[in-house]
């Protein structure tokens, strides 16, 4: 599982065009899925922020490596 410290600051994800799925669950942003703001564990008193998007993408993504680490 990746981790980030506890000084960055999470994020809740956008929400995508279609807000809604069928299933009543939000439908977040494809870039937002795998973003470590989202799904990094989080310490219980955590920053949280709304990325920057330009141009369609979010300029405060952080993409975890695939190696494990």
């Amino acid at each position: 599982m990746n981790r980030l410290p506890n000084d960055i600051a999470r994020c809740d994800g956008w929400l995508a065009k279609s807000v809604w799925h069928s299933e009543g669950v939000k439908a977040l942003r494809f870039d937002c899925r795998a973003c470590l703001r989202l799904t990094a564990p989080r310490p219980e008193n955590v920053w949280l922020m709304l990325p920057e998007i330009v141009d369609g993408q979010c300029k405060n993504r952080l993409i975890s490596d695939h190696n494990g680490s």
